[in-house]
């Protein structure tokens, strides 16, 4: 077949690897707009479950506040009913002792809600920069072929300019021809 064959096979393969590093491309960008866009789903579905938790915590909190009225009211009526003065002295401090328990069970279960709160956003803006990231990791497919073909089209030529080196054969510009 001889050397000028080759580099016109060198080209031909070129122009496969131009197409093949655009089909690639194309199908990386096509994969990660999904990804991104799985995670951005995932973002949403984490911020929901953030809105649920606050609803949920708000609703806990306020049957906590309840049980704690009605545990102070019971200790305070039992006093009242074993004729307890629950105006000053030991009932009175068992009462503010049991009034501030239940104010820091109140914060605690307040403190709780919060931090779940937190983590489902922190989830989600976990996910939001994964997709930032899957959108920003796209290529433009009609540069990889031309990048691919370039470097084809450069090699070919390297192969050309050693063939004419070593059998001194030159190409006359003005008549596109090659003399041996």
């Amino acid at each position: 077949m001889g050397a000028i064959g080759g580099m016109g096979l060198s080209l031909i393969s070129s122009g496969i690897g131009a197409f093949g590093a655009y089909q690639n491309a194309a199908a990386s960008n096509r994969a990660a707009s999904y990804n991104a866009s799985v995670s951005e789903q995932n973002a949403k579905y984490a911020e929901a479950r953030a809105q649920q938790a606050k609803i949920r915590g708000a609703f806990d909190l306020s049957l906590l506040r309840v049980d704690n009225k009605r545990a102070l009211s019971s200790l305070a009526q039992g006093f009242a009913n074993a004729g307890v003065e629950t105006s000053s002295g030991s009932a009175l401090n068992l009462l503010g002792e049991q009034h501030g328990m239940n104010i820091r069970g109140e914060q605690v279960q307040q403190y709780n809600t919060d931090m779940e709160v937190y983590g489902h956003m922190v989830e989600a803006e976990n996910h939001r920069t994964a997709a930032a990231m899957a959108r920003s990791s796209r290529t433009n497919p009609f540069m990889a072929g031309f990048t691919s073909l370039l470097g084809g089209f450069t090699q070919t030529y390297n192969q050309y300019s050693q063939y004419r080196m070593l059998t001194g054969a030159s190409c006359s510009t003005s008549r596109n021809s090659c003399y041996l």
